[in-house]
């Protein structure tokens, strides 16, 4: 959000910003993921495609009702064939996003923080590992967002994490793709 709103106006470049995982908007605490999408779209003179749905589904039989709406269907086909994308590293911890919206309770981050081998971050609601692998294919499965893979395989991949943990959990969620680092 930080970023959207000091872009000024880059120009005519006719672009289409596409919103990479699904609504985090839960509480009175939202991350305003379609208003960002509209502010840079907008400094470039370009469209936004959001996605009106929720990022987290009770079950897996939800998720796949949801990828057959055609609008839903178009915006992540878009995503994936996007060759700049633009997003987030989450923490494990009770101030992220998905904790602050009710994604996350304490019983979901204890599991997720289990062991040395727990969750080190979160992209577009993926959680990963610190080898950057998927930490919970339950999870991976009930969410409505780019895969990973996907952002591993573009020509520019910019992730935005702020403090010194982040950080590290960025290279993490790397793992070996120079395109995301």
């Amino acid at each position: 959000m930080q970023c959207a709103m000091h872009l000024g106006k880059v120009g005519s470049r006719q672009v289409t910003v596409v919103q990479l995982n699904g609504s985090l908007d839960r509480t009175a605490y939202s991350t305003r993921a379609e208003h960002t999408v509209d502010r840079i779209a907008e400094a470039f003179d370009g469209k936004a495609m959001t996605l009106a749905a929720p990022m987290m589904v009770d079950r897996p039989d939800i998720l796949a009702s949801l990828f057959s709406d055609s609008r839903i269907a178009a915006a992540l086909e878009l995503a994936r064939k996007a060759n700049f994308v633009l997003f987030g590293v989450g923490d494990v911890s009770e101030q992220s996003s998905l904790f602050k919206t009710g994604y996350m309770d304490n019983r979901m981050l204890r599991k997720l923080r289990a062991g040395s081998r727990g969750a080190v971050g979160d992209i577009c609601g993926r959680f990963f590992d610190a080898q950057g692998r998927i930490f919970s294919q339950e999870l991976n499965e009930r969410t409505l967002a780019i895969e990973l893979e996907s952002l591993r395989k573009k020509e520019l991949a910019v992730a935005i994490a702020g403090g010194a943990r982040k950080s590290r959990q960025s290279w993490a969620c790397c793992a070996g793709s120079t395109a995301m680092c």
